[in-house]
Formats: structure tokens, sequence, C-alpha cells
């Protein structure tokens, strides 16, 4: 649990353990954590009963035993949901700063196969990139690790799709220790970049730790989002022969790499982050 949620449980019960306390110094306490909490690291359904402890504890006072046998109850019970569903730390990188660009660019396949019509519209390859940079770089420190949306598809796909989605929510206030839009270390000249793809039913997300331990380590890597219908965003099960589809996912997949290697250098500003140094 955050030490803002741990915080409010202990502010909620105290109280039943230690006598009726200063209220003016109480509240006050309660009023800035609770203002700590719903601003800073955000509120969660997993702590939902400490929020109705708190309301108990204003609107009844803390000398009723039944308020203080419910709140106990309550807290007993968010302490058991943020435990088990915990807003995780991502793991710090341990050698280089990581940094965190993302965008997309217009994308058409490239292959003239007649077999390959269903994707040759032009589409968005989006991409994500993690490199290494300096610490004192000037740019904030700290990047959803899903947003809401993509919280939900993943877990569509990869769970049971008879638990709410709801359940998970908390995912998207998982931080990762990167800085936005910073440069590139000027500890070097020249950087060796990785193209990263993502597995079946995957995105960039999942593997992001894993990327950002390379990225720590000297590498510019880069994790497009693949166009084969492979990705939780635009899963598609295929009606054909199974070989035949992986085979063109294949083909699919090794023209996204190579165009986001050719787009690298094109792009002005990621040409700039980078410093168009890096060798491949």
């Amino acid at each position: 649990m955050r030490n803002s949620e741990i915080a409010l449980c202990f502010l909620c019960f105290i109280p039943y353990l230690t006598g009726p306390p200063n209220l003016s110094v109480y509240y006050t306490f309660l009023a800035l954590v609770i203002c700590y909490h719903l601003g800073i690291d955000k509120p969660r359904w997993q702590i939902l009963p400490v929020y109705v402890a708190a309301f108990l504890n204003v609107a009844f006072g803390m000398e009723s035993f039944l308020v203080g046998f419910l709140n106990f109850l309550l807290i007993v019970t968010s302490l058991l949901l943020g435990i088990s569903l915990p807003v995780s730390k991502l793991p710090t990188p341990t050698h280089f700063s990581v940094g965190f660009f993302e965008t997309e660019w217009d994308y058409k396949f490239r292959s003239k196969d007649k077999k390959f019509t269903k994707v040759l519209t032009r589409q968005k390859l989006q991409v994500k990139i993690v490199y290494p940079v300096d610490e004192n770089n000037g740019c904030s420190l700290g990047r959803p690790w899903l947003t809401p949306e993509l919280s939900a598809k993943v877990l569509e796909i990869g769970v049971n799709p008879r638990i709410p989605s709801f359940i998970f929510s908390h995912l998207s206030l998982i931080q990762m220790p990167c800085y936005v839009n910073a440069s590139v270390s000027k500890s070097q000249q020249k950087w060796p970049v990785m193209v990263f793809s993502h597995g079946l039913k995957g995105i960039p997300e999942v593997y992001m730790t894993l990327a950002m331990d390379f990225a720590s380590r000297g590498f510019i890597v880069v994790l497009p989002l693949h166009t084969d219908g492979s990705s939780a965003m635009s899963y598609d099960n295929f009606n054909i022969d199974d070989h035949v589809a992986r085979n063109e996912q294949v083909t699919i997949r090794a023209d996204n790499v190579s165009f986001a290697l050719d787009q690298l250098s094109k792009d002005a500003l990621l040409a700039f982050l980078l410093r168009l140094v890096f060798c491949i």
C-alpha cells in the first residue's frame, strides 16, 4: 500500500485506541492526508472503505462503539484489498537514467505481394522509445505505465471476461521511472539501437520494465505497436489457415521494424532528442 493509504487507515482507527483526540488537530491532519491522497497519489476503489470510515468519524464522532466497530471492519477490508491489489513500483533503472518518447507515423505496408491487400491501406504505426539520459536533464520524472484504455484492453484479452474490468483499474496508477521527452545522454557519441517486438495479444507496455533495463545499460530501444493484428489493441483471431496467417504476420512485422528504423532519422523531434548519432 502507498504511504498516504497507510496514514489514512491509521488516522481513521487510532482515536479508538488512544481515546478522543484534539478535534481541531485531528481534522487538520485528516484533511491534509486526504488532500494529498486524492490530489497526488490519486484515489482507487480498494481504499473506498477507508473513505467511508473517515466520513463516519467526522459525521458521527469517535465515541460510539458501533461506529468504532464498523470502522475496524472497513479499515481491515481496505488493508486486505490494498495489499492483495497493490499499486506496484516498477524497478528503478540501475545504470543510466531512462528517457521516454512516443510518437506515431503514417505507415503503409510496402510489399507488392497481392495476398497482403487487406493491409495495404494507410495506417498509423505507434512507437514508444526508451533510451539512456543524463540525470539532470530538466524534464519531469514519471509517466503512467498503462492508460485506463490500455489496461481495460489487455485485461479483456488476458483475464477471464466475467471479471469486471474495474477490479484492475489501479494498474493505471503505476508510474514508469523515466524522463519524458528528455534528450539522449551526452556521455558518449553513439548508442546501439534495439527493436523490441511485443508478443501475440501484447502491447509494448507489457515489456517496458525489460526495455527500460536495456535502456539503462546503454541501448536505444524502439517498441512498435505492430499492425499485423497481433496486438491487444487490434487482435484478429484469423479465420484462415493458422500457418498462412502467422507467416503473413511475420512479413508484416518485419516491414513494421524496417519502416520504424527508416523513420528514426526522418522524425525531426526524435532526431533532435537522439542527436542522429546512434549506430544500427
